[in-house]
């Protein structure tokens, strides 16, 4: 990790002390707010800075989920923002850990830079259990150790947001199915079971000639 963030930050070329110009803060939009046995959302995490800035640099944070790892799939970084020494994370039982994004910009010939306020930087996909009996929340926030702009087109130095940056906070909930709908999800896992251990249920067979009915005179 340390190794990671050394190797994005010597291409950020200067640095500042922190200064408040405007919030800075870390965004948590989930898809859906509330889901039911099954279901999936997409988790998606932006960057917001003051537009007195110039551009997005870097991120490293955690997000932090009170369910831990459970449910959690395609973990992901735009592109664009894999600097070097970029991480969609790893998952651990505190949630996701080691998230890094970034972009890197030399004015005379660096590479394009996004230029998008709030930048999306991580994405992935929160799947709820099915074995569920009640109503319990997915709590989610941020914990970032570093978080950076470029603060103009004209120069690749940085300013640091980090202490005064606002982490990011959102909550899913999670409801148990109604009971029509709860047997039929129950039904549904069962045959899922089934067909990756290959134990399925062989149709029933045909009638035969002794079986079937005698056609009426």
């Amino acid at each position: 990790m340390v190794n990671a963030r050394a190797s994005l930050s010597a291409l950020v070329v200067g640095c500042s002390t922190a200064i408040v110009c405007a919030q800075a803060e870390v965004r948590i939009v989930s898809d859906q707010s509330e889901l039911l046995p099954g279901e999936s959302t997409v988790v998606s995490m932006y960057a917001a800075f003051p537009p007195t800035e110039f551009a997005f640099g870097a991120i490293f944070t955690d997000l932090l989920a009170s369910t831990g790892s459970t449910g959690w799939s395609d973990l992901e970084v735009p592109r664009a923002l894999h600097a070097p020494g970029w991480s969609e994370g790893t998952p651990t039982t505190m949630g996701i850990e080691g998230i890094i994004a970034g972009q890197v910009y030399f004015p005379v010939a660096g590479p394009e830079i996004d230029l998008s306020n709030p930048i999306l930087f991580w994405q992935a996909t929160y799947t709820a259990p099915l074995d569920i009996t009640a109503p319990f929340d997915v709590y989610l926030t941020t914990q970032t150790g570093r978080f950076e702009v470029y603060i103009s087109p004209d120069s690749s130095r940085w300013r640091s947001y980090v202490d005064v940056l606002v982490e990011g906070e959102a909550t899913i909930r999670v409801v148990p199915a109604p009971a029509p709908f709860a047997l039929l999800l129950m039904g549904g896992a069962l045959v899922h079971r089934r067909r990756r251990s290959g134990v399925l249920t062989p149709p029933p067979a045909p009638p035969t000639a002794s079986s079937a009915s005698t056609p009426p005179a």
